[in-house]
């Protein structure tokens, strides 16, 4: 008997039974948090645009992959990746936790 998964990952998108993208969301933001994290510790060490440039290279650029797909996902997996990208800016701007992201 063949066991049958619940998800597959086909180039670099994880897509469920129902086609909700959630898993695919979930592992996107947990990748960029655990970047955002490592940038967080070596940030007062770069300057700010070398800060900027690895910012984009390795962490902004994942939500940014096969993002056509997500057109019509829940209002949840945006405010996912929409917080993920906020914390991102304040890392690179050294900006506290209770600063807005959008003035940043």
């Amino acid at each position: 008997m063949v066991q049958f998964g619940d998800a597959v990952k086909l180039l670099g998108i994880t897509l469920d039974s129902g086609l909700t993208l959630d898993r695919h969301v979930t592992q996107v933001v947990c990748a960029c948090n655990y970047h955002t994290r490592a940038l967080y510790h070596i940030r007062p060490l770069l300057m700010f645009d070398a800060a900027k440039t690895v910012a984009h290279g390795i962490v902004a650029a994942r939500p940014d992959y096969a993002n056509g797909l997500l057109h019509g996902t829940s209002a949840f997996n945006l405010d996912q990746l929409q917080v993920a990208q906020n914390t991102l800016a304040r890392v690179v701007c050294q900006a506290p936790r209770s600063a807005s992201a959008t003035q940043l």
